[in-house]
């Protein structure tokens, strides 16, 4: 009797394992707030489009920093009625090694290295009354993209 409930509680923990989704941090830089906000592009906008983002990916996105993480820049020009961007969406990890130490053609680095596991952005030029909008868009797409280069 003891042995079938044994058998029972492995496989039990082992599918518990097989469930846990992979874990991403969100950091979202934005070289100008003032502009974003003049174009109506928010942090809290962009972080929930990129969480829902992993979510709909099979991963989750965690409050508390991780190692790898999704790390997204967006750049804003505000003109007169448009507003210039760039965004890039990418997955990076640091780690102290020794190969951190290992030098690359003439350069070293001093304690860490930082690895992106993959990287996709966009640019574009929209009026101010529909970028909003399309850069969430287009921070999806650029998020599923760089997803789409790796395996999980």
């Amino acid at each position: 009797m003891r042995i079938p409930l044994l058998i029972l509680a492995l496989l039990a923990s082992v599918n518990v394992l097989a469930q846990q989704k992979p874990q991403l941090s969100i950091q979202v830089y934005i070289s100008s707030e003032d502009a974003a906000a003049k174009c109506g592009i928010t942090k809290p906008g962009l972080e929930s489009i990129l969480a829902l983002t992993l979510r709909n990916n099979g991963i989750e996105a965690a409050a508390e920093t991780t190692n790898p993480l999704l790390h997204f820049r967006v750049g804003v020009l505000n003109l007169d009625d448009s507003c210039v961007f760039s965004l890039e969406a990418s997955i990076k990890g640091f780690r102290n090694s020794d190969r951190a130490k290992d030098p690359l053609g003439a350069f070293k680095a001093r304690s860490y290295t930082n690895t992106v596991l993959c990287s996709s952005g966009y640019y574009g030029v929209w009026n101010r009354s529909d970028i909003a909008a399309k850069l969430l868009r287009e921070a999806e797409t650029a998020t599923k993209v760089c997803l789409g280069q790796l395996a999980y």
